[in-house]
């Protein structure tokens, strides 16, 4: 069984690999050069393309070996088991990934004594991040987005700044940024996140499962294969999983705006630098080549960020400080000092 499952499945994710080689190579690589944005090398390119193959691969294996080892031992109640596997697993993969799976794509390295590093330091501090290391990660070789994130947990938490940032925004808009992914890391946002998506995919496989047994139930052995339990039926299962994700997919969009408009409320009475918030954005919609003003459709299924319109809108007018209002976060600044 054990050789089984892991045979079919390598095929299986390999096969799936291949078949999708095209549009990968077509949406990645060959749309983000005819409009500027890639900086890519083919080769780069195909290298990013086996590493991040064989890393989904080992991880997928894994997973169904672990699925199917559960379905077999509760065919009834495999998905509850499942989807609370979500949390430890999505733990371990934010405590490995920064450490382990980042560096096999691009190259980080500490960023250097400047007094930019300094004032995002002073600007931790004050946001209660203590002892935070900060990297710089090569993305002008793969592309000319903007980008900078807070990740890891313990040991392996750092911020993060793509070198295109420090090259494209200006040391205030800089700073904004580096508020706002500091607000997710104190409002534990990502604690959060791994909340409501253990809970999503709760609700997913337990609708898998509804979906999968009542087709079974309706044509047996007739795809050839008449329980879950049996390998074969892994493409069904992703099927599934794929069409119930899509269709709760504004669950988990929604939240993730509410989140966002968080911790752009956080990095602006943080900071208190609106002019180069809306100025940063302004640059970032220009670099990442992004749509203002989207339609209602493209929110609810495509994003989990708010509107660059909007968030532009709210940098200019949220100034609670300018109106003697109380600050909705400054209870976890540790100083009321402003940063200017």
């Amino acid at each position: 069984w054990f050789w089984q499952v892991g045979l079919f499945s390598l095929l299986f994710l390999l096969i799936v690999a291949l078949l999708t080689l095209p549009l990968d190579f077509y949406s990645s690589y060959m749309r983000p050069h005819s409009y500027g944005m890639s900086t890519q090398s083919l080769g780069r390119w195909f290298h990013h393309f086996l590493t991040g193959t064989g890393v989904s691969t080992v991880l997928g294996i894994i997973l169904v070996w672990i699925l199917y080892g559960m379905i077999r031992k509760s065919p009834k109640r495999w998905w509850l088991y499942f989807g609370l596997l979500t949390f430890p697993l999505t733990v371990f993969l934010v405590i490995i990934q920064p450490i382990w799976i980042a560096p096999l794509f691009n190259t980080f390295r500490p960023m250097e004594a400047i007094p930019l590093k300094e004032k995002i330091l002073s600007l931790a501090d004050r946001a209660g991040i203590h002892g935070s290391r900060i990297y710089v990660v090569d993305m002008s070789a793969d592309t000319k987005a903007i980008n900078a994130y807070v990740t890891g947990i313990g040991t392996s938490k750092r911020i993060v700044l793509w070198d295109t940032t420090i090259q494209g925004l200006d040391e205030n808009e800089i700073l904004f940024v580096m508020g706002h992914e500091m607000g997710h890391y104190v409002l534990n946002h990502m604690w959060w996140g791994l909340l409501v998506t253990t809970l999503l995919s709760l609700v997913t496989f337990f609708l898998v499962y509804l979906l999968a047994e009542g087709y079974l139930k309706r044509r047996p052995k007739r795809i050839g294969f008449d329980t879950l339990s049996d390998v074969a039926s892994l493409p069904l299962i992703l099927f599934l999983y794929t069409f119930v994700s899509v269709l709760i997919s504004p669950l988990w969009n929604l939240y993730s705006q509410s989140k966002e408009h968080e911790a752009d409320t956080f990095g602006l009475e943080l900071t208190h630098l609106n002019h180069a918030a809306a100025t940063g954005f302004v640059k970032l919609q220009y670099n990442n080549l992004g749509y203002p003003w989207p339609g209602e459709f493209y929110m609810l299924f495509r994003t989990g960020h708010p509107s660059i319109g909007a968030r532009i809108t709210f940098f200019n007018n949220y100034k609670p400080w300018c109106e003697d209002k109380p600050l909705k976060y400054g209870k976890d600044f540790t100083s009321s000092e402003e940063l200017q």
